[in-house]
């Protein structure tokens, strides 16, 4: 009882240390950036809603993939696995990332899908960390094959040499080791006083399956790969919106990359803040364009949450309109 109470006093301490930084950080950039206020105003006033209705379609759409993708994951475990059911988990997963501290949409995936098609979790995590794999190593090859034919070779080694020299990313990549370590050593000194082996079990058959299915690892692959392609086009053309169609693709992949590292230290819900902060940051650097890229920040978070409303709203009307055809059977 009292480790559980000290884990969750820490948690808090370092939720109120990030909203501390970030309100700090939001106040300061306010306060260096009221003259352009007016500036933000036109803006706003002149911007392209045929584009954002179409980003938001878009954005509606990688969330679907992101389903298809898991979809994909999930089949060398289980090879009856419902499409429809491993998109509502999706669905419910996202909210949880974007509503709540932390990244629990990632543990909450498991569960759900425990409920829905009474998946063990020990058997559907290798392939929720696949996807993080996937989804993270495909994106930095993208990055770099943008930042090649972009030209933004030195702004690379610039910011990944400043990333990885935080004592923040070192702090959790250390924390990370040491848990895997600990559940190494558990698994193998209690391996038969617990019940804990059957998890390990399942969870290194779960590996071994997954691997022999190559096919369905080059579809996780080709799906993301399209993924991040369209997604960081609606970044696009989110500025196009705004009326700044000539920033560059490729700096839009190479900035969205980093973004989406730093974002992945923050236990904030949706990396709230940080990724707006360092978009502001990296944009203002090369562009000189900081506000209307924080601007732009905001804009896709709200579009990004209407998005996945819809969305559930969509998968909904679907349960309730075609039960005959099983879309309503769940246990979600």
């Amino acid at each position: 009882m009292k480790l559980k109470i000290n884990i969750k006093n820490k948690s808090k301490i370092i939720n109120i240390f990030f909203i501390v930084i970030l309100a700090t950080g939001i106040t300061l950039l306010v306060i260096n950036n009221k003259d352009e206020f007016y500036k933000y105003k036109i803006v706003l006033q002149g911007i392209n809603y045929f584009y954002i209705s179409i980003i938001l379609v878009l954005t509606i759409s990688a969330s679907i993939f992101r389903s298809w993708r898991w979809y994909y994951l999930l089949i060398p475990i289980k090879s009856d696995i419902s499409w429809r059911n491993v998109l509502r988990v999706t669905i419910n997963a996202l909210a949880a990332n974007y509503s709540t501290p932390g990244k629990l949409g990632i543990p909450a995936k498991a569960v759900l899908l425990k409920q829905s098609d009474n998946v063990d979790v020990g058997k559907s995590l290798p392939s929720i960390l696949g996807e993080l794999f996937v989804e993270h190593s495909s994106e930095i090859s993208l990055a770099l094959i943008c930042v090649l034919i972009g030209g933004h070779l030195q702004k690379l080694f610039r910011v990944v040499k400043n990333i990885f020299t935080s004592s923040t990313l070192i702090q959790n990549i250390l924390i990370m080791i040491s848990i895997v370590m600990i559940l190494i050593v558990i698994s193998i000194i209690f391996k038969k006083k617990f019940k804990s082996l059957n998890f390990f079990n399942k969870l290194s058959e779960a590996i071994r399956l997954t691997g022999k299915r190559a096919d369905c690892i080059g579809y996780s692959y080709l799906i993301t790969t399209i993924n991040l392609i369209i997604s960081y086009f609606s970044n696009w053309l989110l500025f196009a919106a705004l009326g700044y169609p000539e920033i560059p693709y490729t700096f839009i992949v190479f900035a969205g990359t980093i973004t989406n590292i730093v974002g992945l230290m923050s236990p904030l819900p949706g990396g709230l803040g940080v990724r707006e902060l360092t978009t502001f940051g990296l944009y203002n650097l090369y562009f000189g364009l900081g506000g209307i890229a924080f601007l732009a920040m905001l804009i896709m978070r709200v579009i990004t949450y209407l998005a996945l409303f819809l969305l559930f709203l969509m998968e909904r009307l679907l349960a309730h309109r075609l039960p005959k055809m099983g879309w309503g059977e769940s246990g979600i």
